[in-house]
């Protein structure tokens, strides 16, 4: 199954083709960090149609947009719900909490957008006090590795920055690009049902699901195993099978 994902945070009405998850991907899964969700999403992102609108390179696509394509890659993969086992801090005991994915993402949407102008395929936003700026990307990202943090911050304004004072601009920038754009990075009160004690759930949707994949990558080779023995395919054809085609195979094995 591949998906079409129209984008919001880049102009000229770009889209990406998104392939379904294979077991392919899933090998490449080691970590959480933004180097790791580009190069799962630059092995997902189809490029089999040449067109203007169509994005193919994970790390041109804006943090935001990021996030527009790991949602649609982890609601195809893992269905519309978040679930997950909590400990309370005051009892120890581990709860269950759910969320549907959407509703979260809705109530994060910002109740207005702020004028934008289109230039050199960015959208360039300017703030009250007319600092302009562009919306951080990958490759800004991925500019930066290995740099300490404040320096990192140091270029990533720089990088971003189209207009106005620095000075300010180092203070503006990073709260104005956060009201436009919310990530999925946040704090969620819980409350747990054993000591009804108050609490808080973090939720970060790239580490999310690439700790979802890393977690479930651990039964691949147990899943390669059962197919290779029972239908005779090689590796190669059971990495590429797509995830839910694969699942199938093995719940039929289950289920005799």
């Amino acid at each position: 199954m591949v998906n079409n994902i129209p984008l919001e945070y880049c102009p000229g009405n770009k889209w990406v083709f998104l392939n379904e998850l294979r077991g392919v991907e899933e090998q490449l899964v080691s970590g959480s960090r933004s180097a790791d969700a580009i190069m799962l999403l630059d092995a997902c992102i189809r490029d089999f149609v040449e067109s203007d609108f169509a994005i193919t390179k994970a790390s041109s696509l804006t943090i935001p947009d990021r996030e527009i394509v790991l949602t649609a890659l982890y609601e195809n993969t893992y269905g519309p719900k978040i679930e997950s086992t909590v400990k309370c801090r005051e009892c120890n005991q581990p709860f269950d909490i759910d969320f549907i994915l959407s509703d979260l993402i809705e109530s994060l949407k910002p109740k207005q957008i702020n004028e934008r102008k289109e230039a050199d395929n960015y959208y360039v936003f300017t703030t009250d006090s007319g600092i302009s700026f562009r919306m951080c990307t990958g490759d800004d990202e991925l500019a930066v590795m290995g740099m300490e943090p404040k320096q990192a911050e140091e270029e990533i304004i720089s990088r971003c920055l189209i207009k106005g004072n620095r000075e300010n601009a180092r203070k503006e920038i990073p709260k104005v690009m956060s009201q436009l754009a919310p990530l999925i990075d946040l704090d969620i009160d819980t409350i747990c049902p054993d000591c009804e004690t108050g609490q808080k759930f973090h939720f970060n949707l790239q580490s999310y699901l690439l700790n979802s994949i890393i977690r479930d990558k651990k039964l691949l080779t147990s899943e390669i195993h059962q197919l290779a023995i029972h239908y005779g395919w090689g590796l190669n054809e059971i990495l590429y099978l797509p995830r839910s085609i694969r699942y199938n195979y093995l719940s039929i094995l289950e289920t005799g």
